[in-house]
């Protein structure tokens, strides 16, 4: 049997307009190259009350879309630090009308926040550009440890759901949300959540953008170059088992870092084999202020092969999968009180501008007209 391909639309209450384009004008051009459609739900109101979402399930019903939640970012960040699998269910509850009726799949980073935030105002600008900011306040007994506790919690919510498909663990960003302020690797990197599905049999979602951010720190690639390697030579066997499990060299006091330069996306598709794929651009891990430079919209081919896309378009052709748009414009992290990088300010234009330059990835792969190296 053939494995679905599909490429989707993040929606939420004020999407309506968003949803009933994509429908109208990408559908069609989906259905034509023998892809279908997907919508991610980004918000905590999803009870069957909600008259946005009724709407949104009626449509993707009609015209035979998949849906998916991805729950709050920061609900599971205490994993290991007091978050409970009753209390986790009991929030994820509100979607179970949507897992049994319509085949919903949940979408978690199972990221716990390794850091205490800063009393001071955490602001890029305010923050010195230099190597002790990324400096770990945990050793690799403690994140060790947070590994564990997130197996067992995962295997907590595979009991309630019955189903560990049902679930797709999203590899996080080893950043403070918005900035650069790093802190202390979380857990939940591409690395983990690879021992996340090994160890409990849930799916997973591969953020190609937090892979590469990942990557230009732990690797001292790109603008990440100033960043101190400063490598353990008299590894503790605390230290040997936590790089055998994460692959990650972590010493309190020091920038962790990964041994092996070979961490592109092939090396991430190999570890997590992923069900989904959320896409953005992403042209470097830090500007020349420490700012992220995080879920740019994909709006030229160039951008496209900058973040490996033609290798995803590939892999979900030979296995299937999805692929949900993750690219924001500049007004919206604006109105969120960020910084960013510069990019297309209308937040709609970004998204849209990332779908087109994805189908037509899709377009030249299939007319065997892509050049798919790295630039």
């Amino acid at each position: 049997m053939t494995q679905s391909m599909r490429l989707g639309i993040p929606c939420g209450p004020r999407d309506r307009e968003r949803l009933d384009r994509y429908v109208k004008l990408f559908l069609p051009r989906l259905k034509e190259i023998g892809w279908d459609g997907i919508l991610e739900f980004k918000t905590d109101q999803i009870t069957e009350d909600q008259e946005w979402v009724r709407y949104a399930v009626e449509v993707a019903e009609a015209h035979g879309i998949a849906i998916q939640w991805h729950v709050n970012d920061y609900f599971f960040s205490k994993i290991g630090r007091g978050l409970t699998v009753e209390k986790a269910t009991e929030y994820l509850s509100r979607a179970d009308w949507l897992v049994k009726n319509h085949a919903c799949k949940i979408v978690m980073h199972f990221g716990t926040a390794c850091w205490d935030t800063p009393d001071e105002p955490c602001e890029p600008m305010l923050l010195p550009l230099k190597s002790e900011r990324y400096n770990s306040p945990i050793d690799a007994e403690e994140y060790l440890r947070l590994i564990n506790e997130h197996v067992e919690f995962i295997k907590g919510l595979v009991s309630y759901y019955g189903d560990p498909s049902v679930i797709l663990g999203e590899n996080t960003a080893c950043f403070l949300t918005g900035i650069a302020q790093y802190m202390g690797m979380q857990v939940g990197v591409t690395q983990n959540v690879a021992v996340f599905t090994e160890q409990t049999g849930i799916g997973t979602c591969l953020d190609i953008e937090h892979h590469y951010e990942n990557e230009w720190m732990l690797t001292r690639r790109k603008s990440a170059g100033f960043i101190e390697k400063a490598e353990v030579t008299n590894l503790t066997d605390v230290q040997r088992q936590c790089q055998t499990v994460s692959g990650i060299m972590i010493e309190q006091g020091k920038p962790p870092y990964v041994p092996d330069d070979a961490f592109d996306i092939n090396f991430a598709i190999e570890l997590m084999r992923p069900k989904c794929f959320h896409i953005g651009g992403t042209v470097d891990s830090l500007d020349e202020w420490g700012v992220l430079n995080a879920h740019l919209p994909i709006d030229t081919v160039e951008v496209a092969k900058h973040v490996d896309l033609p290798e995803v378009v590939k892999y979900i052709m030979a296995n299937g999968g999805d692929m949900i748009v993750e690219a924001n414009g500049g007004d919206f992290w604006k109105a969120a009180g960020y910084a960013c990088s510069p990019r297309i300010d209308d937040d709609e234009k970004a998204k849209w501008a990332t779908l087109e330059t994805t189908v037509k990835v899709i377009e030249m792969i299939i007319d065997g007209k892509y050049y798919s190296g790295r630039l």
